[in-house]
């Protein structure tokens, strides 16, 4: 019997079709999540003081009234169905999503999750472990290849988690400041003090959570994680999953 035939084994049961499509999804939304301020699909602009959704003004109504002109009733049923209407519809759907089947989003769309995946294969390649913070190796994958450690990965661990932190401090202040504006500004190389203040700060923060803490903050501190994991526990029929690091 082969000395692999323990971890080759669960590889059979592997859809790599499934797979695939996965990718396809986390690939199409982290670029969504990239372009969708640019396209004006969805943004908050602070200039203008409101979002932006499909190119439109989404406000919340009030101006009549702030002008003099409207009524507390009409802002009152303007804030439900610009604003209550449409949150509690996502949070019906996305918590009927999550009961039935679990952190869907979480594996098959968020952009974080992409890029935390990307990082745990790169760090695998340099060091044999996932994490940092992982006491044991990993060093045959699901067709019971032996992965050889090389410590020249260690460049491409730390350049995907700078670039990966910089890419996501731009696009994040994309969707508070016209988008057009920001990129200008990057590209002729004059962002205001403000802007290079947040891109350099948030890429800071951003390193050190995509270095040391990816899993924990997957795990306990991404809100919208959470709340897909205790609406799913609610279902008691709901698939449970585990996770054999020797077999990732």
């Amino acid at each position: 019997m082969s000395r692999y035939s323990s971890i080759t084994k669960p590889a059979t049961l592997v859809d790599t079709r499934l797979q695939f499509k996965r990718r396809v999804f986390q690939t199409s939304f982290f670029l969504l999540f990239i372009f969708a301020p640019v396209f004006n699909i969805f943004r908050l602009d602070l200039n203008l003081g409101h979002f932006i959704f499909f190119g439109q003004n989404w406000t919340l109504g009030l101006e009549a009234l702030m002008a003099g002109k409207g009524s507390a009733l009409e802002a009152v049923l303007n804030i439900i169905v610009r604003a209550f209407l449409p949150l509690l519809g996502l949070v019906i759907l996305f918590g009927w999503t999550s009961w039935k089947y679990g952190r869907l989003y979480c594996g098959w769309l968020c952009p974080h999750f992409s890029v935390v995946e990307m990082i745990n294969n790169l760090m695998r390649k340099a060091s044999g472990k996932f994490s940092l913070w992982d006491k044991k190796t990993s060093l045959y994958n699901t067709s019971g290849k032996k992965i050889q450690p090389r410590k020249s990965y260690w460049w491409l661990v730390i350049s995907a988690v700078v670039g990966f932190a910089f890419l996501w401090a731009v696009v994040f202040l994309t969707y508070l400041l016209p988008p057009k504006e920001i990129y200008y500004n990057l590209l002729h190389f004059s962002l205001t003090r403000n802007q290079m203040l947040f891109v350099g700060v948030a890429t800071f923060l951003l390193s050190i959570e995509f270095m040391f803490a990816r899993h924990l903050f997957c795990r306990f501190a991404c809100a919208v994680g959470v709340f897909q994991s205790l609406v799913w526990m609610a279902n008691k029929r709901a698939m449970v999953v585990s996770f054999n690091r020797k077999n990732a």
